[in-house]
């Protein structure tokens, strides 16, 4: 509903929503694949994207652990 940054903020991480996953890959190392959805401005990376406010919001990831 309200979003004070822009885009990814001022250090590229600070999306008003973010969905983080840790996990533990096949050889056994821990990861963390994030991904944040912002509704105004703009980010320079690519696990981020901007939705529309105030309307549903289906996300599927189909290359969720790369």
């Amino acid at each position: 509903m309200y979003q004070s940054l822009d885009g990814a903020g001022f250090v590229g991480g600070e999306y008003p929503v973010m969905v983080q996953v840790a996990y533990i890959d096949q050889r056994g190392d821990p990861q963390t694949w994030t991904y944040g959805f912002y509704y105004t401005g703009k980010t320079l990376y690519d696990n981020a994207e901007d939705i529309r406010p105030n309307n549903w919001y289906t996300f599927r990831s189909y290359e969720f652990f790369s």
